[in-house]
């Protein structure tokens, strides 16, 4: 593992960063309330005037959530971008162990 220290970060680094955290999110929030649904546990979802519960209602939240969990990633993104970047200068950058592919220093 290497230490990094990111001082600056373009929009659109931001937003995939925002996006991939966000489709992971909705993802695993997903999968658990399908296997809930699965087990007749207390999933419900909503289309529309419709409700679906059980294996369906599980079915649909594991398609929908990460839908609405990308939805509102991106828009938290759109928000955070320019309060990070400031933090960013503040703390003069950000220190992270990454493990880095294919990286030249300049």
């Amino acid at each position: 593992m290497n230490k990094i220290t990111i001082k600056n970060i373009k929009f659109t680094s931001c937003m995939k960063v925002f996006f991939v955290l966000s489709i992971c999110f909705g993802i695993t929030i997903g999968v658990l309330g399908l296997i809930i649904g699965i087990f007749d546990g207390p999933v419900y979802a909503k289309i529309g005037a419709n409700v679906y519960t059980g294996l369906s209602g599980g079915f649909l939240f594991f398609i929908g959530f990460p839908l609405i969990s990308v939805l509102l990633g991106m828009i938290f993104g759109l928000i955070i971008y320019w309060p990070f970047k400031l933090f960013m200068k503040i703390r003069k950058g950000l220190s992270l162990y990454i493990e880095i592919e294919n990286y030249d220093k300049l």
